[in-house]
């Protein structure tokens, strides 16, 4: 059991890492999000850059709720990771 939860954390920590690069990266470089944002600020009431601004505000939203997500993945791992370093202590003790 602990190889199996060590290998798991492990595999888990890898994948979720790397979807938090990954969808890290895409948020630092959102330029829809920006050129949005500063199309929104220089023409006050327009509704046309408001509803860009909207769709890229979500899209954006939505690239950070997957780097949230890797971040949990990766806690999951460092979890696992640490339930099979308890197991096999228990392992040796017994």
């Amino acid at each position: 059991m602990a190889k199996t939860a060590k290998l798991l954390g492990v595999t888990l920590l890898a994948v979720g890492l790397a979807v938090l690069i990954g969808f890290g990266a895409y948020v630092v470089r959102d330029e829809r999000f920006s050129k949005a944002t500063l199309l929104k600020e220089r023409n006050p009431g327009n509704v046309l850059y408001e509803s860009q601004y909207f769709v890229a505000a979500t899209i954006h939203l939505f690239l950070i709720a997957g780097a949230v997500g890797g971040a949990f993945l990766a806690i999951h791992g460092v979890t696992f990771l640490f339930i099979g370093k308890v197991a096999a202590q228990q392992g040796r003790s017994v």
